[in-house]
């Protein structure tokens, strides 16, 4: 037995419209699969600029980050 989740309404795609195209939510769902890939690859939790770790606060506010305070300076 799976277990089924409701994500809500799918956006509507016009003709010739692909995915990567869809207006709604795009940059967001791309933001969360690269952290899912470095999550998968070991990666996740560190910078992908200098390698440090990244502040878990600042993973705590959005988990899709992927770069520390110092290099966004």
């Amino acid at each position: 037995m799976g277990v089924k989740f409701d994500l809500g309404p799918t956006p509507h795609i016009q003709g010739g419209q692909t995915s990567a195209e869809a207006p709604t939510g795009n940059a967001e769902l791309r933001e969360i699969e690269d952290a899912l890939e470095r999550l998968n690859s070991g990666e996740f939790g560190y910078c992908e600029c200098c390698g440090g770790k990244l502040e878990l606060s600042r993973l705590c506010a959005d988990p899709t980050v992927s770069i520390c305070t110092k290099c966004l300076d």
